[in-house]
């Protein structure tokens, strides 16, 4: 199993305040891929917010220069997951990547069909892991063309005690549908390379479905690098998808060290 620190840049932050012990002990990062107003491929969490609020803008970073970044600093690591916010995005970053041949082993996680297809279309031996979403996700109005909304508030509050009926799509959006293997086997885009679930549902029969398909699984939403939790996935997933450490923090950690 392999560690991917999870969003290892901060929108707020100079790529060159991007500080090495953020994916300390981890052979892969994780890197949020939109597309901006020039038509290039970015890294980028959260675009609206930060600009409405107008606390902590965030700050333009062309994915190919995060790329090399990571290439120049990044030591051990090995693998690059680029998680792909919108069709257009997906295309432009295959593009990319089909120019630079970044010496990382990369995947595209991809939470819709289409988005698939655009990277497909660009680099047709991408390897994708498709995002088991037990959610309901939608597009945000038209000008936010690379926003989508996710509605997972009330798993967060009830997973524990909560059974899903899979005919059942309750007032709060819920898309039982995806929680169930059953469903996913129908709604699965064919030629997908592997599964990426969120740790609350990440089940047994989820583990048996991928490995009667030979997919991959990826399991993001995991705080601690280690623990009992990323300890519990060791012999059955491929990936674990980690919290990177704090800028601050991991400023700190250099100062110590030096």
């Amino acid at each position: 199993m392999q560690l991917i620190a999870h969003r290892v840049f901060d929108d707020h932050d100079e790529l060159g305040h991007f500080c090495p012990s953020r994916i300390e002990g981890c052979r892969g990062a994780e890197l949020d891929v939109r597309d901006d107003a020039t038509g290039e491929a970015v890294v980028l969490h959260t675009p609206v917010f930060r600009r409405a609020s107008g606390r902590n803008p965030s700050v333009r970073k062309p994915l190919a220069d995060a790329i090399d970044l990571l290439a120049q600093v990044g030591g051990g690591l090995e693998t690059l997951f680029l998680d792909i916010k919108s069709a257009r995005a997906g295309a432009l970053a295959a593009r990319l990547l089909r120019a630079m041949r970044p010496r990382f082993d990369v995947s595209f996680t991809c939470w819709r069909p289409e988005d698939a297809d655009a990277v497909r279309s660009e680099l047709p031996a991408a390897r994708i892991l498709y995002v088991v979403a037990p959610i309901v996700v939608r597009r945000a109005p038209a000008r936010l063309s690379d926003l989508w909304l996710c509605n997972s508030f009330p798993f967060l509050l009830s997973s524990k005690r909560f059974t899903p009926r899979e005919e059942k799509a309750n007032r709060h959006n819920i898309n039982v549908r995806m929680a169930s293997t059953e469903r996913l086997a129908e709604t699965l885009p064919a030629g997908v390379d592997g599964l990426c679930v969120h740790r609350l549902f990440a089940s047994e029969r989820l583990f048996d479905f991928a490995e009667s398909r030979d997919l991959s699984v990826a399991v993001y939403g995991l705080r601690a690098r280690s623990g009992p939790k990323v300890a519990a996935l060791e012999d059955v997933v491929d990936y674990a998808i980690v919290k990177a450490a704090k800028s601050r923090k991991a400023k700190r950690n250099l100062e110590r060290a030096a």
